[in-house]
This record gives C-alpha cells, structure tokens and sequence, in this order.
C-alpha cells in the first residue's frame, strides 16, 4: 500500500480516528478491525490508509453507517466551500444515509436509493448503464466526479456478476482520468475469496 508524507490534522468523533491530511488524503484508525493483518490487505488497524484523488477504495466493513460516516468526514474536511465534488450515492438504505449526509455542509449532489419499486431518485438494481452514466455524464464538468455505492450485492443479483464487475472498472478508469474519488463499501463475510479478488483487483481495500 502506498503512502505519501504529508502534515496532519487530528480529530476524533464517534469513535472514528481520523487523520485529515492536505487537501486531499485522510488517514483511518479503525477500533474494531481485528490486528495482525498486514499492509497488503488495506486493513488500517495494522497501517495508516491515505485517501487520494484519481483512486476508488473497497471499503470491508460490518458497519455500514461508519463507513458512510468516514466518507462523509472526507467531504466535509475537503470540499468546504461545495466547489471540488459532484457526489453520487446508490444506496439501499436511503433514510439513514441522507440522514448522514446532510451532516455534510455543503455538500453537492444527490442520494439514490437502489429500489425495484419506482420512484423519485429510485433506480432499479438491474440499470447498470444508467448508475455508470450518472457519474460518467459529470465526469469532466467543472466538478470532479465522486461516487459511494453500497449495494453491490444487490445489483449482482439483479445483473450478471460480470457485468457488475465491469461496470465498476469504467467507473474506476474514468475516476482516474478525472482525479475523481470512488467509494464501494461491502461487507467481506458475504462474498468469497474469488469474489474478494475480484473485486480488489485494482482497488485499495480499507477494513474499518
């Protein structure tokens, strides 16, 4: 796992030490990950994670809400005045995670729950082409694309495991020729260690 030097800012709330770091990396200390796991996992009990622009991260948690708290602390340290990001949420837990994200002053763009039913700001979990257009469409407008799914799961049993897998690489490449940010967040127990491959392949995984 790489790590760039960099000053530090320190802060701690709910149970979640976080290290604020320039304008665009934070370091996390998860309390519940277990120890002895090493760097190459991206469990950061056992290292210290930066968060850079241009990379989308596998966040392995059995806590959804602290995951979505440790993306929203970041746009909330890094986005202050509203003018880098353009944030896309696909959640299927809609109540809470806005709940958590109006926490985030400031912030600009829109919360999506991943639903069979239809609706507004609903997306049915086979409509793959239309997630990766939602953050590929702001992909080079002024703001930099920044995506969080948490849902995974749900869209492959929706949609072949293939495609899922493919969409989340095009996202990750036009993260990367966008200095964007994506967050994918899942809980490892229930995928097995083919599936963990997979989706690690080309991302930094994070336990919190």
């Amino acid at each position: 796992m790489r790590e760039i030097p960099a000053h530090t800012l320190h802060g701690t709330e709910k149970g979640l030490n976080m290290e604020i770091k320039s304008p665009h990396a934070v370091q996390a200390h998860a309390k519940e990950a277990p120890e002895g796991m090493g760097a190459e996992t991206g469990d950061v009990a056992s290292s210290r994670v930066e968060i850079r622009e241009g990379e989308v991260y596998l966040l392995e948690t059995k806590n959804l809400d602290k995951a979505h708290d440790f993306i929203m602390k970041y746009i909330a340290e890094n986005d202050k005045n509203n003018a880098k990001y353009l944030v896309n949420i696909f959640t299927r837990h809609m109540p809470v995670v806005n709940g958590i994200y109006r926490e985030a002053k400031g912030i600009c763009g829109n919360v999506f729950e991943i639903s069979t039913v239809s609706g507004k700001n609903r997306i049915s979990p086979a409509s793959l082409g239309y997630i990766k257009h939602t953050v590929t469409s702001t992909a080079f407008a002024e703001k930099k694309p920044f995506f969080v799914i948490d849902c995974i799961d749900v869209l492959a049993m929706y949609a072949d495991k293939e495609k899922v897998g493919a969409m989340l690489e095009e996202l990750r490449d036009t993260i990367t020729a966008t200095g964007g940010l994506g967050f994918v967040i899942i809980d490892p127990d229930t995928y097995d260690e083919k599936e963990l491959a997979q989706l690690r392949r080309f991302k930094t995984a994070i336990r919190i």
